[in-house]
C-alpha cells in the first residue's frame, strides 16, 4: 500500500489504501440513508475484494468490504442495469444473485448520491 501525503492528495492512490474496515463503515451507512427512503431494502456487508484495474494492476486483490442488496423480485441484473443508465451512472456487479457494490471506488463525498441512487432504482414509486 502507499502511504503519505500522496494518498491524501491523489484520489486514486487514495482509494487504494483505504482499509476494509473503513470501507465497511462507509457502506453502513449508505444502506441506512437508503433504507430512510425505502425501509424494506434488503442489504447486508460481505467481505471481498477490490481488483484494482479490472484485475490487470500490480497491487492483485485488495481486501474489501461489499455492500450487497437483494432486489425483492430477485433480478439483482436489473437492479445493475437501472444504476448503470441513470444519472449518474453506477457501476456495480452482480454475483450470487444480489448487487454488489465496492465502495472503494466511490469517492467519500459522493456517498450521498449513490444512496439516493440505491434508493430511488430500489423505491417503487419511481
Amino acid at each position: 500500500y502507499v502511504t503519505g501525503r500522496a494518498t491524501l492528495e491523489v484520489p486514486t492512490l487514495r482509494m487504494l489504501s483505504l482499509d476494509a474496515e473503513e470501507i465497511g463503515r462507509r457502506a453502513e451507512a449508505v444502506a441506512r440513508e437508503a433504507c430512510a427512503v425505502v425501509p424494506s431494502l434488503a442489504w447486508r456487508l460481505q467481505a471481498g475484494v477490490s481488483r484494482p484495474g479490472g484485475g490487470s494492476s500490480p497491487a492483485g486483490e485488495i481486501p474489501t468490504t461489499l455492500l450487497a442488496i437483494e432486489d425483492p423480485s430477485g433480478d439483482a441484473g436489473r437492479l445493475e442495469v437501472r444504476l448503470r443508465q441513470g444519472d449518474p451512472p453506477v457501476v456495480a456487479r452482480v454475483s450470487d444473485g444480489k448487487l454488489l457494490l465496492d465502495l472503494r471506488t466511490v469517492l467519500p463525498e459522493q456517498d450521498a448520491t449513490l444512496a439516493r441512487r440505491v434508493a430511488a432504482i430500489l423505491d417503487p414509486s419511481r
